[in-house]
């Protein structure tokens, strides 16, 4: 995957890379709140409206907090694999 684009905060770093024409879109948390999670919004609505085309992302079926937060964002489960969901943000 190529880096398509980050965007640093105290709090979060979230990342979009390129892989065979789709985009992926990966979160590191450092902290978390209702601020956090309300700027993390602002962030991937615009780059929604910048790139214009499905952000997708991957997520162990294990890792719950993770599932949850993709689905808070939007995100929607449209695939899976014994132990991984595909998700797309439309």
């Amino acid at each position: 995957m190529d880096v398509f684009g980050t965007i640093h905060t105290e709090d979060y770093v979230l990342t979009l890379e390129e892989s065979e024409g789709n985009l992926f879109c990966h979160i590191k948390l450092r902290n978390w709140s209702t601020s956090v999670y309300k700027r993390m919004l602002v962030d991937l609505n615009q780059i929604r409206e910048c790139v214009g085309v499905p952000l997708f992302c991957n997520i162990q079926r294990t890792e719950d907090f993770k599932i949850k937060l993709a689905m808070m964002f939007g995100f929607m489960i449209i695939a899976q694999t014994d132990t991984t969901y595909l998700m797309e943000l439309l």
